[in-house]
């Protein structure tokens, strides 16, 4: 018999799942950064009046989009079974790639951004290596001088809902 370890490594709704609890942690998030909540959810949980969620939880927002779309892309590995279990890799244009799942060059510049705050923007101060903090250039090749949307809720949830109905198409053609 197969242990709950070993099944739950090779079911690719599992990995789907905890991929879509990882993006809807990421939306809530956001919206309590928009500027009709901040205020309010920032006073509910105790924070005096001048902290800015915006700038204190922005980054971590992003990670767990990141996140997110980690699980999302390693589940289509699992879903397809190129790789069970899916290879330990924040990469995310890489796991979408080996996933089998189409992105545009602006998406994947999107994706290597948010693989930036998996591995260190989102959850500490400054990377492993000093090479890796070059400010704007870290970014890939995105040259950031306005916000463009990029990085809204409306386009990185585009691009989930789009590799979330890929992973529920061939989930349903196997199980049909």
């Amino acid at each position: 018999m197969q242990s709950r370890y070993k099944r739950l490594e090779q079911s690719p709704l599992w990995w789907h799942n905890k991929a879509s609890d990882l993006h809807a942690s990421a939306g809530v998030l956001a919206v309590s950064l928009d500027d009709k909540n901040r205020d309010a959810i920032r006073d509910q949980i105790g924070f005096p009046h001048g902290f800015d969620l915006r700038v204190a939880c922005s980054s971590v927002c992003y990670m767990l989009w990141g996140l997110s779309f980690e699980l999302l892309f390693k589940s289509l590995l699992v879903v397809n079974k190129i790789k069970v279990p899916p290879p330990n890799t924040h990469n995310l244009c890489d796991l979408a790639e080996k996933g089998i799942f189409q992105l545009s060059k602006e998406e994947k510049e999107v994706l290597n951004i948010l693989s930036l705050y998996i591995v260190w923007q989102g959850k500490y101060p400054i990377p492993l290596k000093e090479k890796d903090f070059n400010g704007a250039k870290a970014l890939g090749s995105l040259t950031l001088k306005k916000y463009n949307e990029a990085l809204s809720w409306a386009n990185l949830n585009n691009i989930w809902n789009r590799a979330s109905s890929q992973f529920f198409h061939r989930y349903n053609k196997l199980n049909a």
